[in-house]
């Protein structure tokens, strides 16, 4: 396998993760900003 490719694959994966973690923390934090204010 080269290993550029495997470099794209890793950040591709890595960007992916990022982004639902991203997504995830921010729907946990919705409701805890209003419960806050």
């Amino acid at each position: 396998m080269n290993i550029s490719a495997v470099i794209m694959m890793i950040l591709s994966f890595g960007i992916t993760l990022g982004g639902l973690a991203a997504a995830l923390r921010h729907l946990q934090l919705h409701p805890d900003e209003a419960d806050n204010e």
